[in-house]
């Protein structure tokens, strides 16, 4: 009787157990379902509030909303400037003078392309060249 009492014991403990886990990897799964839907309401506001800067700079500027580029309201919106100020940072458009700049970031420049296209020293090989050499020198 007591071996039947532990067992049942056991099983009961096990299942407090499993019941547990249970309950909290639902917990765990709510909340990363929260977290999804929450990113993407607020992915959903943030393309709402562009949109809806946009049409209002469109306006304001009388221009197409399709020539309000993203850039252009990275500069319109970073502070509450007057419409005035806006007309002012709009013809002057310093977004276009950033992406000029940007461009030669990636623009390579004159330099020693010897020591950096990895084909000197005991890298370098002509033909006829034996490899083995190569292998013989002592790295420098």
């Amino acid at each position: 009787m007591t071996r039947a009492e532990a067992d049942q014991k056991l099983i009961e403990a096990q299942h407090r157990v499993d019941t547990a886990q249970r309950v909290a990897a639902q917990i765990k799964y709510d909340e990363e379902e929260a977290t999804y839907w929450a990113e993407i309401e607020a992915y959903e506001k943030a393309q709402t509030d562009e949109e809806a800067a946009r049409r209002r700079f469109a306006t304001l500027f009388n221009v197409q909303i399709e020539e309000v580029h993203p850039d252009a309201l990275c500069y319109l919106l970073r502070e509450d400037l007057s419409d005035e100020e806006l007309h002012v940072l709009w013809t002057a458009k310093p977004w276009e003078a950033d992406d000029q700049e940007g461009s030669a970031y990636y623009e390579f420049e004159d330099g020693d392309l010897d020591e950096a296209d990895g084909h000197t020293g005991r890298h370098r090989a002509f033909p006829g060249d034996d490899y083995l050499k190569w292998r013989e020198e002592p790295d420098a």
